[in-house]
């Protein structure tokens, strides 16, 4: 996958440093210790940079995570409070976007990822999450391409909403997904504020 993704608007960055004094653990950290950004995450926030760094590393490790963070692109002539006037900056943190690696089932030739992400509160409806979905599907579509001609198989990404959620059920939609169906879970989880569930819609689409 490219080390960066660049669109209209934004940058996104592929985080693969977990040092401790790291930009890329730094942007992670920040993103994950925030309220409104982790609060639909079942792991839910971390507490410190040692707890984040754990985190990290085991997205990267364990679940093969291609994790990018998001940033609105540097402009030196607008006054709005989500960019920067620094054109040497990489811009304004607004959060984060990935796609780790899926459990297929029994179907062991399908390239099986899961999508997810999130933003600051301050970047919500902005049109931010579609236009970062849309370039990283791009950017993993031109991926998969490549990597067919030796691996073969097809190549599907997955991404799970709450029923309470519309907002990101809509995003899903706009970057091509189709409803799948309701996936029932065990019992009730704590998200955004309330017991939600049990159970969660999935949306999927080939690339």
């Amino acid at each position: 996958m490219d080390p960066t993704i660049s669109t209209s608007r934004l940058l996104l960055t592929r985080l693969t440093n977990t040092a401790l004094d790291s930009e890329h653990l730094k942007w992670f950290h920040e993103i994950w210790t925030d309220n409104a950004a982790t609060a639909w995450s079942l792991h839910g926030k971390c507490t410190t940079l040692a707890s984040s760094q754990e985190w990290m590393v085991q997205q990267l490790t364990i679940d093969d995570n291609m994790l990018y963070a998001i940033h609105v692109k540097p402009d030196p002539t607008s006054d709005a409070s989500d960019v920067c006037s620094d054109p040497t900056s990489t811009g304004v943190l607004v959060g984060n976007i990935d796609t780790e690696i899926g459990v297929p089932g029994s179907t062991t030739s399908l390239n099986f990822r899961v999508m997810g992400y999130s933003f600051f509160e301050s970047a919500w409806g902005k049109g931010y999450a579609t236009e970062a979905g849309s370039a990283l599907i791009a950017s993993y579509a031109a991926f998969r391409a490549t990597a067919k001609e030796t691996e073969g198989g097809c190549s599907y990404i997955e991404a799970s909403v709450d029923q309470d959620n519309p907002a990101s059920m809509k995003v899903l939609v706009k970057l091509g997904f189709k409803e799948v169906g309701l996936k029932i879970a065990p019992e009730k989880v704590f998200l955004a504020g309330d017991w939600r569930g049990p159970g969660y819609w999935i949306y999927g689409q080939y690339v």
